[in-house]
This record gives C-alpha cells, sequence and structure tokens, in this order.
C-alpha cells in the first residue's frame, strides 16, 4: 500500500497534477509507441486512436494531456492510479474485470495475408498449415495462438518492416501479424502499393481495441465518453478518420 501511494505522489509531482482536497483530479490520458494507432510525431501524439479520442474531447467540450509511454509503465499506471485512461488496448475476456472499458476505437481481425497475385486459395486452417512458412513476429497474441493450434510451420522476425519485406519478396508464403491499418501504414510508409499483399479468407483472431479505464472512474463518466464514440459513428466523423489511416 505504501508502495502504491509513493508511486502515484511521484507521479504527480513529476507529471505536474495537483490533487485538490478531494482527491480528484483531471483524468489523464495514456498511450505507447504503436503506429499507425498511436505514436510520437515531432514531439506530439498522433494516428488513427489519438485523433479518435481528440474527437471525442471536442465533442464533450474538454481538453485533457495525451502523454506517450513505454507500454509498460502505462499499464502500471492504470493499474495503480486513480483517472488513467489507456488506449488502445487489446480488450480480452481475461481483462474485461480488471478495467472499465470504453470502446471499440477499432474492431478488426488479424489475418493471413498473401502477396498480390498469388493464386492459391486458403479458406481454412488445413490450407494454412500447407505452406511452407508463416512469417509472425517474435512474441504476442498471434504466436500464442498459433502455437495453441499446433502450428509449426512459421518463422519470426523482429521487426515489422522485415516481416513484410519477407512476403513481398517471397521468402515466406503468408504474413500474420496486421490489423488492416496497421499494414496500410507499413506499406505505405515502405513505398509500397496499399495492395501488394491481400488477405486470405483466414484470420488468426479478432481484435477489440479499446479504452482501458481506471476502476475508481464514475459509471457517469464512461457513459459520457462511450456516448462521445458513439457520436463519431453517428456523425461520419469516425468513418472519415478511419479512411485517413487505411489509404
Amino acid at each position: 500500500m505504501v508502495l502504491r501511494l509513493t508511486f502515484i505522489a511521484v507521479f504527480c509531482l513529476i507529471s505536474g497534477q495537483v490533487l485538490a482536497a478531494d482527491g480528484k483530479h483531471d483524468l489523464i490520458f495514456v498511450t505507447e509507441e504503436w503506429p499507425p494507432y498511436n505514436y510520437s510525431q515531432d514531439g506530439e501524439a498522433t494516428g488513427f486512436s489519438t485523433d479518435i479520442i481528440r474527437a471525442m474531447m471536442a465533442n464533450l467540450g474538454e481538453e485533457h494531456d495525451i502523454r506517450i509511454y513505454p507500454g509498460t509503465r502505462a499499464t502500471g499506471m492504470l493499474d495503480n492510479m486513480p483517472n488513467i485512461m489507456a488506449f488502445t488496448y487489446f480488450r480480452t475476456p481475461q481483462r474485461e474485470t480488471k478495467y472499465k472499458w470504453i470502446g471499440p476505437l477499432d474492431r478488426d481481425a488479424i489475418y493471413f495475408y498473401k502477396r498480390k497475385g498469388d493464386s492459391r486459395r486458403f479458406v481454412d486452417m488445413k490450407d494454412i498449415r500447407s505452406v511452407n512458412s508463416i512469417m509472425i513476429a517474435y512474441g504476442g497474441m498471434v504466436r500464442s495462438r498459433l502455437e495453441a493450434q499446433g502450428l509449426k510451420n512459421y518463422v519470426a522476425a523482429l521487426k515489422n518492416r522485415d516481416q513484410i519485406r519477407s512476403v513481398l519478396r517471397g521468402k515466406v508464403d503468408l504474413l500474420a501479424n496486421f490489423t488492416r491499418l496497421g499494414l496500410a501504414y507499413y506499406l505505405r510508409n515502405m513505398g509500397e502499393a496499399s495492395d501488394a499483399l491481400v488477405p486470405t479468407e483466414v484470420s488468426v483472431v479478432d481484435v477489440s481495441l479499446d479504452i482501458a479505464c481506471s476502476k475508481d472512474i464514475p459509471d457517469a463518466v464512461i457513459a459520457r465518453w462511450q456516448a462521445a464514440l458513439d457520436h463519431l459513428h453517428k456523425s461520419g466523423e469516425y468513418a472519415r478518420i478511419y479512411h485517413k489511416y487505411l489509404r
């Protein structure tokens, strides 16, 4: 308990947050480097999810800082401090009751991708198992899912660009690591056509990317922010922001 209180006090001192007499302060938005959803550019937070958050703020007539930290620190703040809203978080059954949630910021699937022009059709995991090699990241949810299904025909690379290049150059058959927005971001920045890689009919996992919130935040506050996100969908603003990053 002492360590938790010390962590909160030190953070408040460093960040300039001043607690009121009742112990309440403004919401603190935290995220990590994970393009295209959230990343830093010229010292400012940007990205798809960041743009959505700022549009929600505008809808509510509020303004809050968005701070980028290493992922482990952002999670530590979410787990140990009040009034934290952290994004972009995978909403999993294991996390469901640990936080309060606003979302989804994006709901998508991570598919197996193949090179454009590859005439092979992949419709189920039997087809996936038939290829020589699948490129994935070293660790994370995708690898865990594939291993749980007994897949062994995969190779791993640390860097996202190296994973993509391996498929484009024909060194491996398939790629499994990205949502649509994520793959579009890297292909664009690599100077490749947006359809250089195309999805198969097989997904690794469906994902819901949300805002994870400290459980002390009142339900009424969560409901207001959820309503602001819902309004973006109804107004068409969400679709406009989404397609800006999909191009």
